[in-house]
């Protein structure tokens, strides 16, 4: 699970106190506590930031794929720098709107498109764009959008890159 303000997607990095990043909502444990093992310390995970949406900047936190072309559209655009692999979350503080940049299924099989409209997304009036790789369509991405409320929590498959505006 992730928290934040909009001021701290607004500066592209944690400005507020309130920004919790990649939180665990549960271990499924059954409702039995599981005994801990392990006494290594716990990784902040501080270094996720929100980064300018521009040509060249590195697009997930666990892959050195570069962002390509940006459409006007997008200009000024930030995104949460976090891995393509694995499920993660976001709540919404507070009634917002929340964009992802995520291929179609019939690009590619490791779409977040289906799962985010499962949720209430739709699809923005935006052509497709080319953004990682332009030389494979499977990397073609369209926008989706959804209006959120204070306390919604999304659910983000691989691969979806969260967008958001100034």
């Amino acid at each position: 699970m992730a928290a934040f303000r909009e001021e701290d997607v607004a500066a592209g990095k944690p400005v507020s106190n309130d920004v919790r990043l990649r939180q665990v909502v549960s271990k499924a444990t059954g409702g039995e506590e599981k005994p801990k093992t392990s006494t290594a310390p716990v990784h902040t995970n501080a270094d996720v930031q929100r980064q300018l949406l521009i040509p060249g900047v590195k697009l997930f936190s666990d892959q050195d794929d570069t962002t390509a072309e940006i459409p006007a559209a997008l200009q000024d655009a930030r995104f949460l720098h976090i891995p393509i692999d694995g499920q993660k979350t976001i709540k919404c503080e507070r009634a917002s709107i929340v964009f992802f940049l995520t291929p179609v299924l019939d690009r590619n099989r490791d779409t977040a498109s289906q799962p985010s409209m499962d949720q209430g997304f739709e699809k923005v009036a935006l052509p497709e764009i080319p953004l990682f790789n332009p030389a494979s369509p499977a990397n073609y991405c369209t926008l989706f959008q959804k209006d959120c409320a204070a306390g919604e929590t999304i659910f983000i498959r691989k691969w979806a890159v969260p967008v958001f505006f100034p």
